[in-house]
Formats: C-alpha cells, sequence, structure tokens
C-alpha cells in the first residue's frame, strides 16, 4: 500500500496468471468479498450443465441442475480477429462440449494486436475453458447482448 499526495491508500495488484504485471489502484475501488459470493450456489449437485448458444440472432447461455434450468441470461459471444487484428464477423466462442478449466474472481485478458487489439485488467468473475483465453465472463465496456 502507498498514500497519494490526496492521503488516498492505493493498493499493489500482483498478477497470479498471465503476464506478471504489477498494477495500482485506488483503495475506493475494493471491498471484501463475502464467503456467499465466493461460494458454490450448489455444492451438493454433481450433474450440472452450462449451455451456451453462439448463433447470431439468439446468443444465450442457460444453466442446468440435472433437468432444472436455473439459471439463464442473454450474452455477447466473442468476436475474433486475424492474426494482423482484423475483425472476422465471426464468434470467437466455439462450438461443442467443453469443460471449466479454471474459475477467477477477475483476470487480465489481452489479444489483437497493438493498433486493434485490447488490454484489459480486472475483467470479473472469469470461467475459463482453457489456457488460451477461451472464457465467459462479466464485462463492462458494452451492454450489447442477445445478439441482433
Amino acid at each position: 500500500m502507498k498514500t497519494g499526495d490526496d492521503g488516498q491508500s492505493w493498493y499493489r495488484l500482483n498478477e497470479r496468471f498471465g503476464y506478471g504485471d504489477l498494477m495500482w489502484a485506488p483503495g475506493s475501488a475494493f471491498r471484501p468479498l463475502s464467503p456467499d459470493e465466493l461460494s458454490p450456489i450448489s455444492p451438493g449437485v454433481s450433474d450440472k450443465l452450462v449451455v451456451v448458444n453462439v448463433e447470431e440472432k439468439y446468443q444465450t447461455l442457460v444453466c442446468y441442475e440435472g433437468k432444472s434450468e436455473v439459471y439463464y441470461c442473454r450474452i455477447s459471444g466473442g468476436k475474433k480477429f486475424d492474426p494482423e487484428g482484423n475483425f472476422l464477423g465471426e464468434s470467437a466462442t466455439p462450438k461443442g462440449t467443453l469443460n471449466i478449466w479454471r474459475k477467477q474472481v477477475s483476470t487480465h485478458m489481452s489479444g489483437g494486436t497493438t493498433g486493434a487489439g485490447y488490454d484489459l485488467p480486472g475483467i470479473g468473475w472469469t470461467a475459463l475453458f482453457s489456457a488460451d483465453g477461451v472464457a465467459i465472463h462479466a464485462t463492462f465496456w458494452h451492454n450489447n447482448f442477445g445478439g441482433s
């Protein structure tokens, strides 16, 4: 922790996964997370399924416990870029069955190129399917969910 010229506390953040960047953020940006916010919704249920539909017209996520739907929301499938950073106009969200590899309260995500890419620390509530960045996560940069 350090104190700014205005007397405000600042905290240093060390990335656990990713590039190992060090970042500083004002203390007002943080709050404690309760155990309820981090605990599984139904830890005793073993038959869980997350279905993500990335069709252009109906982009949705549905969670099931057994045959019961327990959660539904509209999503925005990930955009896909070529190696030069040009948008390809198709979803980068893969089709098929995927298992969750790692869950994180937040993570640093980046991709694309210097001129046409993104570099965003602190992407909230991230469930990664693989080490190459395929994930479902919160977003703060848009609210265009559900396709066209």
